[in-house]
């Protein structure tokens, strides 16, 4: 249909002709197909984790765990059963759409200087070209996310929703706040864990907009920090 569309607007003489053309030429291309099914193997996932991280009940315990989840799925992939697995629906899809065949695309032979006297690294077809094509994009992404969430800010936040959310305490998260006065948020943490029961910072903060201003007034130590955000 797309192809078919693209067809339409090339035969017409509007300003957009040359460019339908050129799309058109483009998505006849195998190597286009296998590169859209590469990359929807990255981008489901990260859909999928992306609209649990958005949910009003994840805690930081739960986003990280998801997390760790969706870098394991994506560690799975990276072997020859899998890639050779994709290739294959890419050359079926070609074929099915009378599509032109997935190719081994040219390769230029890198500076002696970089390379030395050995001779290059060439691949010998392009399922073997793409295969470790498709582990540097796995690689990627696994480091992105690494570096996004694995932050030391991002543990100190676990530590201190861990505060509010478990019977202990976490003095050594605390003490990273010194604007926080520690004897005091001690105390509102042992009297709010006894009245409300909560699972998420969220069922906290739920709690909290609920009280009269004056009960309120009693937890004035959650709003620095553990549930300034959201308040």
């Amino acid at each position: 249909m797309v192809l078919s569309a693209l067809d339409d607007m090339a035969a017409s003489h509007s300003e957009s002709a040359s460019r339908a053309e050129g799309l058109r030429v483009r998505l006849q291309q195998g190597n286009v197909v296998l590169g859209l099914l590469v990359a929807l193997e990255v981008i489901n996932e990260l859909e999928v984790l992306n609209k649990a991280l958005q949910k009003k009940t994840q805690t930081m315990e739960g986003m990280l765990s998801a997390v760790s989840l969706v870098q394991d799925s994506m560690k799975s992939k990276r072997n020859t059963e899998h890639f050779e697995a994709v290739f294959k629906e890419a050359e079926d899809r070609c074929a099915s759409l009378s599509l032109e065949p997935i190719v081994l695309p040219r390769t230029q032979r890198p500076p002696k200087r970089y390379s030395g006297q050995a001779p290059a690294y060439t691949p010998q077809s392009a399922v073997e070209f793409y295969r470790v094509e498709f582990y540097r994009v796995l690689d990627t992404v696994d480091t992105q996310i690494s570096e996004r969430f694995m932050q030391p800010g991002i543990q100190t936040l676990k530590e201190i929703e861990n505060t509010l959310l478990t019977p202990t305490a976490n003095d050594a998260a605390i003490r990273r706040y010194p604007e926080l006065k520690e004897d005091d948020l001690r105390v509102q943490l042992a009297m709010f864990k006894r009245k409300y029961k909560v699972s998420t910072t969220a069922d906290a903060v739920h709690a909290l907009k609920e009280m009269p201003p004056e009960v309120r007034g009693l937890f004035d130590q959650f709003k620095n920090p553990i549930c300034a955000p959201a308040l």
